[in-house]
Order: C-alpha cells, then sequence, then structure tokens
C-alpha cells in the first residue's frame, strides 16, 4: 500500500463489484468504503476498511465469496468480506479473549474435570471449544 493510500486499488473494488452481483445492497456501500490498513501474510492479504454508512441487510456475517482465476495459480483465490452490524469489514484481529457466562454448577463441574486432568480451567475450556 502506498502511504496515505486510503482508497481501495483496483483489485479491491473488482472483487467487491464482483461480490456485489450476489449482494446488490453492498453495492450503495462500495465508494464509502475507506482503506485502514492492508496486511499481506505471504499467501494472501486482508484489507481492514472503514465505512461511513451501513446497510441492515448486510448483517453480522460474511455476505460475499469470490472465486477468482488467475494465470500461473492452478486453484486460484478466493476472496470473502464480512459485516459488523451492516458495515463492511476485513482481516479483524481477534484478542484471544471472550467471557463466557455459564450457571455455577457447570463452573465446578469444569475445575473438578480440569484438577482431575492435571490441566487449568483455561487450558480445558480452550481445548473443548476447539472441537
Amino acid at each position: 500500500m502506498k502511504p496515505g493510500q486510503i482508497t481501495l486499488n483496483e483489485f479491491e473494488v473488482a472483487i467487491l463489484e464482483h461480490m456485489d452481483k450476489d449482494e446488490p445492497s453492498l453495492h450503495p456501500l462500495i465508494p464509502q468504503l475507506r482503506v485502514l490498513s492492508r496486511e499481506f501474510t505471504g499467501v494472501g492479504s486482508f484489507t481492514n476498511f472503514d465505512c461511513k454508512g451501513s446497510s441492515p441487510d448486510l448483517g453480522d456475517y460474511p455476505v460475499g465469496y469470490a472465486n477468482i482465476s488467475m494465470p500461473n495459480v492452478p486453484n486460484g483465490m478466493g476472496a470473502v468480506l464480512f459485516c459488523e452490524n451492516g458495515n463492511p469489514i476485513a482481516g479483524k484481529h481477534y484478542s484471544g479473549k471472550f467471557l463466557v457466562r455459564i450457571p455455577p454448577e457447570v463452573h465446578r463441574k469444569l475445575a473438578i474435570q480440569a484438577a482431575e486432568s492435571g490441566v487449568s480451567l483455561n487450558r480445558l475450556a480452550s481445548s473443548k471449544l476447539s472441537q
């Protein structure tokens, strides 16, 4: 990304316009998108967007998937656009922490199970959630 570049590049616009065909409520938001950052992972990239508007029809889920054919890329490429509160986002970063409320009896049983297994309650919960 060029320093200070906040507009979408041609590739990002092409992907969004392709997604727009399946999700028309995305169309009015494309001109409002601004790039906060781009992260290149070595096997792909994430673009983090800021958007002044939102579309309630988009909700909180992946709204678009684009299958992209590329020369010299045997399996092609894919792109997914995620939304939060009807606002397009991408490359959301997660801290790895969240609060879960459970009944005290479930908490007690999990604590006992963790102690019997010789692991922390956190490790036990993480293992169970990963399954």
